[in-house]
């Protein structure tokens, strides 16, 4: 069975969700500007020309890039180069959503060049953002982290929040991309929570889906369900009917995948009315092919041939040749399942024709095996065997790529994860530096002053010999800062989700020389939401803060507890059976639940809701971190405030 999601799928989604996420402008005011056109000239039809630039990079790309040329050819004999460097951007925008990344890449450069030369930052960093995105789309990751960094180095010293967290969304994207999917939820967690602090919504909704994309790739289904579903929430808020589409389509996905057919249908359905209202063609075919996904899984044949049959006829319109090949696999599927094999045939037949047009080898090993099978049902063994020995060698070239695919993977996030390194060392070098230039402007200084005096110079040099001392203290005390926020969540001061896994990491080696385990405790602050909503965000960091240092206080010396993301805890509990950490847990769950807090007059209590696991040495721990998690959502569902043992 073909599916329509892929990773470069999932991917490409993030960018257009993050693309159209940005205000659109008034269409009676476009057409106005349209009109205004001919009769205009100057400086007056270069803006207008700018502008329209702008808008269509979006909606039309083509007719972006026809009015970019003319408003660039326009701009040689006006040297307005902020003009040019926005037309330049918006030309980089077009042709990367038209798949021309070379020429992408171009604009994106001869931009930058232009931002260096006028010494504008923020057209500079902007630059650096859109070649970073292309590097991505060509899959050097590395490349387009350095770019990243470097925008938001500016972004940050400009204090232009909203950029800070679209930068970071950015950094996100390259690690996800790489494979890093640990690393790509560190950044997006942190893009989360800039976005809100600006409180801009729809930029929150973007977040929550790229971080739903996550769990959805590490095998949390749940937990990518909840963000999908707190994402589609918001975009209901805003009435953002693409966005809702497409959040609706990842949720449908999720059902599909667990084999909960009915709850998928329902937001294909609802997603396929949507895109029906915008005329979005492509998402009416992938909604229409994903419920006859769906209607196929359910056994309903005949109504899943009418859906792919509808999907064909959009995909053929729209000439999406790879989607097309697909949509007749399905056609073919249904085909040979109700016993229509001489149609199946046929079908595969075309298949194999167009998708050697494209390369598409892996649908035609496909093809190649149903063929096989279907002439072996027949007893038409000479054919059978044709097909078998043809999907063999096929199916052995694309192991072979996939190998060296991974082996590329492998290597793309070796580079990564030292680039994260080297992230952290130059932050520590620029301080350290700092502090350095500091020392020898101040040695200097001196040293012209002790000429003047024999005395003098050695007061200067007994004074150098007490600075360098406190130099060096300042030195070491700024790596010992340096090292701490990186394992320290800024708000609650324990640790993060990095330190954590170290911690964790530390605990299995030292088990391992012994005959001992340990347990994990997720736990999660009940109907948080509802506090940060009725009494505010500076509410909500009181409870995340007071909470922090009461858990803390009830924990022994040897256990660590750490904020593993927004309002959930993550206890490690060394030398611990699950027994003992049920009871451990129910005796903080009666505590919590017992005390009142006071924030600024208002009395309130809390209730927690823990999940538990015990490690067990056949499994790794990541799966006892799961199944805490599974835990922790069962015992949410089953009324909250309660201790939920893993299974």
């Amino acid at each position: 069975m073909i599916r329509i999601d892929s990773r470069v799928t999932i991917i490409l989604i993030i960018l257009l969700f993050l693309f159209f996420s940005i205000s659109l402008y008034p269409e009676d005011k476009i057409k106005k500007m349209e009109s205004d056109l001919p009769r205009l000239s100057g400086k007056e039809k270069i803006e207008n020309l700018v502008e329209l630039t702008e808008f269509y990079s979006r909606k039309d790309p083509k007719r972006s890039i026809e009015l970019g040329n003319e408003a660039l050819l326009l701009l040689e004999k006006n040297s307005d180069d902020q003009l040019r460097i926005s037309v330049l951007l918006s030309l980089g925008w077009s042709y990367k959503n038209i798949g021309e990344y070379k020429r992408s890449l171009d604009c994106c450069l001869e931009s930058l060049k232009l931002s260096e030369t006028i010494g504008n930052d923020k057209l500079k960093a902007k630059s650096l953002d859109l070649i970073g995105i292309n590097h991505i789309l060509s899959a050097e990751y590395a490349d387009s982290l350095n770019c990243f960094v470097e925008a938001l180095n500016i972004f940050q010293r400009a204090g232009d929040k909203k950029e800070i967290a679209s930068t970071l969304n950015n950094i996100g994207i390259a690690y996800d991309m790489s494979g890093s999917y640990e690393l790509a939820l560190n950044y997006y967690l942190q893009s989360l929570n800039v976005k809100e602090e600006i409180g801009e919504l729809r930029l929150i909704a973007s977040s929550l889906n790229n971080i739903g994309v996550i769990y959805k790739l590490i095998d949390f289904p749940e937990k990518a369900i909840q963000y999908f579903e707190r994402a589609l929430e918001i975009n209901r808020k805003l009435n953002k009917k693409s966005s809702i589409a497409i959040t609706l389509t990842n949720i449908g996905i999720m059902y599909y995948e667990k084999g909960e057919y009915s709850k998928a249908m329902k937001y294909y359905s609802d997603s396929l009315r949507i895109d029906k209202e915008l005329g979005q063609k492509r998402g009416i075919s992938n909604s229409l092919n994903n419920i006859g996904l769906t209607l196929f899984g359910m056994g309903k044949s005949e109504e899943a041939m009418d859906r792919y049959r509808q999907a064909l006829k959009i995909r053929e319109e729209l000439g999406d040749k790879r989607s097309i090949v697909r949509t007749l696999l399905n056609i073919a599927e249904v085909n040979r399942e109700s016993g229509s094999l001489d149609e199946a045939i046929q079908t595969l037949e075309i298949v194999i024709e167009r998708a050697t047009d494209i390369n598409a080898k892996s649908e035609i090993a496909t093809a190649y095996e149903a063929l096989y099978i279907i002439h072996e049902k027949r007893k038409n063994n000479r054919q059978a065997f044709d097909y078998l020995r043809k999907f063999q060698i096929l199916n052995r070239e694309i192991v072979n790529n996939k190998a060296r695919e991974k082996v590329l993977e492998i290597e793309k996030r070796i580079q990564m994860e030292n680039k994260e390194k080297e992230i952290e060392i130059l932050k520590k070098n620029k301080l350290i530096q700092q502090m350095t230039i500091r020392r020898q402007k101040f040695i200097k200084n001196v040293f012209f002053a002790g000429l003047f005096s024999l005395l003098i110079g050695i007061l200067v040099l007994l004074y150098l010999y007490r600075s360098k001392r406190k130099i060096n203290n300042e030195l070491e005390t700024v790596n010992q800062k340096l090292d701490k926020s990186a394992r320290t969540d800024p708000l609650t001061g324990l640790s993060n989700r990095r330190d954590m896994y170290e911690k964790i990491t530390y605990e299995l080696k030292r088990i391992s020389r012994m005959k001992e385990s340990f347990s994990l405790v997720i736990c999660d602050i009940d109907d948080f939401k509802l506090f940060n909503d009725k009494h505010g965000h500076d509410c909500g960091d009181f409870i995340l803060e007071k909470l922090a240092k009461y858990l803390s206080s009830l924990l022994r010396k040897q256990d660590t507890i750490g904020r593993w993301g927004g309002e959930e805890f993550l206890i490690l509990l060394p030398e611990t059976s699950l027994e003992g950490a049920v009871k451990l847990s129910e005796k903080i769950r009666e505590d919590i639940s017992s005390k009142q807090y006071d924030y600024n007059g208002i009395e309130f209590s809390l209730t927690l809701t823990f999940g538990v696991c015990s490690f067990d040495r056949e499994k790794e721990w990541r799966e006892c971190l799961k199944s805490a998690d599974e835990a922790l959502f069962r015992g949410k569902n089953s009324g909250k405030n309660c201790v939920v043992a893993a299974k």
